[in-house]
Parts: C-alpha cells; structure tokens; sequence
C-alpha cells in the first residue's frame, strides 16, 4: 500500500464543509435564541402586573443624643478557666480528701486537698525514737568520758582511754 496525501483540492472541500456546518449551527443556535426570547415576553405580557404595595406610614420623632447605648444580650456555651494550673504536693502520697470541686474559686494559701499522712507520721515517730536513742548515747558517751577523766587524774586511765571516750562523744 503505498502512502497518499489528499489532493489540495479534496482537502479545501473538506474545510468548506466544516466552516459551513459551523455556520448552520451557529445561525440555528441565534434563530432559537431569538425565536425564545419572544415567547418569554409574550408570556410576561400575558400575566398581570403585581399590585403596588399599600403605602407604610411613617412617624417622625427627634433625634436626641445621648452619652451610652446599652444592649442586652444572652449567650449560651460553657466557660472555660483562661489558664489551667498543675499542683503538687511537696511529698509524694495518697489522697485523703479532695476540699474543693471543679470551677470552685479558691483563696490564696487555702487548702485545697489533704494527704494521708499515716505514713509520713509512722516515719516522724521512727526519727522522733531514733533522736531519743541517739541522746541517750550522747548522754552515756558524756558520763563514760566524765568517768574517765577523773581515773586519769588519779592515774587509774590511760590518756588512750580518754582520747577514746572525747572522740566518740564528738562523733556522736
């Protein structure tokens, strides 16, 4: 098969036909617009015309100026708190009682939950008996050294002995 090109003249028969279906279309699409646009007004010629609104009266009064303008209005929504605040207690614990609710205002410095505190005190009286302990030592380092000074001077104790009872009631 070999390769043809259309010859000039069947390829200037070809755009004349197109140019001239274009053309049809166009002047078909203007006929109806015209041919619609009359209809559509002898339809709106055929209705009645809307009656005239009765005339508002209308009341004069004198304007005055005035200082304010207050307008009451209602909104309804939820408030929210501008800034939340995280707490925290020194030490660590279990919540006892919690003394205020959400949204409840609350002072400077008032409590607003409590700990338990069974552990912290079981641990005071521990410390409370170890202090107690602790000075009864001192008391008995205190006496033994006393002691030991005094058989010193009478040659019954060695300085050793004495050095040793002044130091441990300094370390204790």
């Amino acid at each position: 098969m070999t390769n043809r090109k259309p010859s000039l003249l069947r390829r200037s028969i070809h755009a004349l036909g197109r140019l001239t279906l274009t053309l049809i279309v166009i002047a078909a699409a203007a006929a109806a617009l015209v041919t619609g646009r009359g209809v559509l007004a002898d339809r709106a010629a055929a209705r009645p015309a809307p009656e005239a609104a009765p005339a508002t009266p209308v009341t004069i009064r004198r304007i005055e100026m005035q200082d304010s303008h207050e307008v009451t209005r209602r909104f309804s929504g939820q408030v929210e708190a501008r800034q939340d605040t995280d707490l925290a207690f020194e030490r660590s614990g279990t919540i006892a009682q919690i003394l205020v609710r959400e949204g409840d205002v609350v002072a400077e410095g008032q409590p607003i939950a409590r700990l338990d505190i069974r552990l912290l005190q079981a641990e005071r009286a521990r410390l409370e008996a170890s202090r107690a302990a602790m000075v009864a030592q001192i008391e008995l380092a205190q006496r033994t050294n006393d002691r030991q000074a005094e058989l010193r001077e009478r040659g019954f104790a060695t300085d050793q002995r004495v050095d040793d009872t002044s130091l441990t009631l300094t370390r204790l």
